[in-house]
């Protein structure tokens, strides 16, 4: 009896200690937990104010420039394309794809500016807006954040429509897309964007790049001359309202398939050509992302390729700032 009444007082007070520990109280943090933040300018073509929604990259020692991402419907795609763009750069060993500014354009009139297909060439809205996204939007955002040429437009069912009627208008400008559920085929109002926009996929040479993901739209079985850099993928299992959320991720990796380097071990001098070799496609030089640096010297630390992976955090000091990670990584190099 004495023993049990020992246990009981022994579980008595652990239970007691566990719920206060349990009880312990969540305090905030002064850092904001945020993926980006909103803006407002003014459209002389479209003769009112847009909002936006913006995300950039964290600042780097070096200055440096990133591709910029479109998105139309902001208000239900911008934190999708910005949550895995960071998934993309931060949560694998090698980085899928460059950090990015995203820009996510919020909705005025939708039936204006993106109309469905029945209502292309009748009021002409979608041509304001292009104008506006043209010769307004993105000038402004090259000319107040740190952009290069690479523009890539995101859109869904009418904003997919509508982002291969704005690469159509200017391949140039927009040479990278990704169009989800896009409508293409069902008027008549739309069949010229469409022979169009097929025809330019099939004679380019090089500088565009293009992903259709298909649920309930899509090119279908028009469209079969694909290649590394045009894909389309479709899903029978995703409603024409699920699907975004796999065919960002999937757009993302196929615009960028060329990104991460062959092996995780390459040397400062095979580093830096590769990501030279990329600087015709994406339109500006790409710096090895700092992920792949910490890859990369991981690897020598245990064949003691001293050299090699001091040369490796230096570049790393000289374009990121000298990181704890990185002093970690060179105290550790000493020692070899």
């Amino acid at each position: 009896m004495k023993n049990w009444k020992i246990r009981t007082g022994i579980l008595f007070i652990f239970g007691w200690c566990s719920h206060g520990l349990m009880a312990q109280k969540i305090v905030r943090l002064p850092q904001p937990v945020a993926l980006g933040g909103r803006y407002e300018m003014n459209s002389s073509v479209l003769k009112e104010k847009r909002q936006l929604l913006i995300y950039t990259p964290p600042k780097s020692q070096l200055p440096q420039k990133y591709p910029l991402i479109v998105v139309f419907d902001g208000e239900s795609l911008f934190e999708t394309v910005v949550s895995t763009v960071k998934y993309m750069n931060y949560n694998s060993e090698i980085p899928q794809m460059p950090e990015a500014i995203v820009v996510g354009v919020m909705n005025a009139k939708r039936m204006r500016d993106m109309p469905i297909p029945h209502g292309y060439g009748q009021k002409q809205g979608e041509e304001e807006f292009r104008r506006f996204v043209t010769f307004e939007l993105v000038p402004e955002l090259k000319k107040q954040f740190p952009a290069t040429d690479l523009t890539i437009l995101v859109g869904h069912s009418q904003g997919a429509l509508f982002a291969n009627y704005l690469s159509l208008s200017s391949p140039m400008l927009f040479p990278w897309v990704i169009a989800l559920d896009g409508p293409f085929d069902i008027h008549k109002n739309t069949a010229e964007l469409e022979k169009s926009f097929l025809k330019l996929l099939r004679e380019d040479r090089g500088t565009m790049r293009y992903f259709s993901g298909e649920a309930l739209y899509g090119w279908q079985k028009q469209w079969t001359e694909q290649g590394p850099s045009k894909q389309q993928m479709k899903w029978k299992d995703e409603t024409h309202e699920s699907m975004p959320l796999k065919g960002i991720y999937e757009g993302l990796k196929a615009l960028f398939y060329d990104f991460a380097p062959p092996a995780k071990d390459l040397n400062l001098t095979a580093l830096t050509k590769f990501y030279e070799s990329k600087q015709r496609a994406y339109k500006s030089t790409v710096p090895i992302p700092y992920k792949v640096l910490e890859a990369s010297i991981e690897r020598k630390m245990g064949e003691n390729r001293k050299q090699e992976i001091l040369e490796l955090i230096n570049y790393g000091i000289k374009q990121y700032g000298q990181t704890p990670r990185l002093q970690a990584l060179k105290t550790r190099a000493d020692l070899l």
